[in-house]
């Protein structure tokens, strides 16, 4: 959901999209595994081939990505808002679900 849409949702009705998430990480994660996996046999079927980015492109766009993700950081941290916070969930989120999800890109 967007930052607009949920700004729009009343405190008690955000609590409740919160609490209904909490403890269901891997579920969502799995039904976007589901998705992604039922859309690249979707493109497979169309005759697209899916390859694997080589590792030195993929170190070099992570780069890219950490300086992305650090001014993210930076921009919401100075707003009042949580960024370092959020950043060290996501991880903590990605490093436990790690191995049962096909949708976690290498170290």
């Amino acid at each position: 959901m967007n930052e607009a849409s949920w700004k729009k949702l009343s405190p008690d009705l955000q609590k409740i999209v919160e609490d209904s998430l909490k403890g269901r990480e891997k579920d969502v994660g799995g039904s976007w595994d589901a998705a992604d996996a039922g859309a690249r046999d979707t493109l497979r079927k169309g005759g697209t081939t899916i390859s694997k980015m080589a590792p030195a492109e993929f170190k070099r766009l992570k780069a890219v990505g950490d300086e992305v993700i650090k001014k993210w950081v930076a921009d919401i941290d100075a707003k009042g808002q949580p960024g370092s916070a959020v950043l060290a969930e996501m991880k903590s989120l990605a490093a436990k679900h790690k191995g049962s999800s096909t949708n976690f890109c290498p170290d």
